[in-house]
């Protein structure tokens, strides 16, 4: 619900940011309300949106579970035993460094793409 509620709220900021008369301009030249907001609006309010969206993705993948089979806290637990056990707390943290980073990286490396796509989308138009 926390998630749902950022989520709400990233929206509803992208959404006040939008320019009103863009939308004015887009109904002006006769465009219906859906092609409006598929054309003019979501392209605008996702490119806006899409960092804090990204952030708030990356910050669910560290407190849930990551594809419903590996959670954050359920390796960094492991490395706190593994290294309760061992009395060599490095070396499991290290491993849990491994297997979060990539995780991470692809979401970052995801969001990038799409910001470069949108740009070269908008160079074009």
């Amino acid at each position: 619900m926390n998630t749902a509620a950022f989520n709400c709220e990233i929206w509803r900021a992208a959404l006040l940011a939008f320019p009103k008369d863009q939308y004015e301009a887009a109904q002006s030249v006769g465009m219906r309300a859906d092609q409006r907001f598929r054309r003019i609006v979501f392209p605008q309010i996702l490119r806006t949106s899409l960092p804090a969206l990204v952030n708030e993705m990356s910050l669910l993948i560290k407190v849930t579970p990551v594809l419903a089979v590996v959670g954050v806290v359920d390796i960094t637990r492991a490395a706190v035993r593994i290294g309760a056990e061992t009395y060599e707390p490095v070396p499991p943290f290290l491993v849990a460094v491994a297997i979060y980073v990539p995780i991470i990286f692809a979401l970052v490396s995801l969001q990038r793409w799409i910001e470069r796509r949108q740009v070269a989308a908008e160079a074009i138009a």
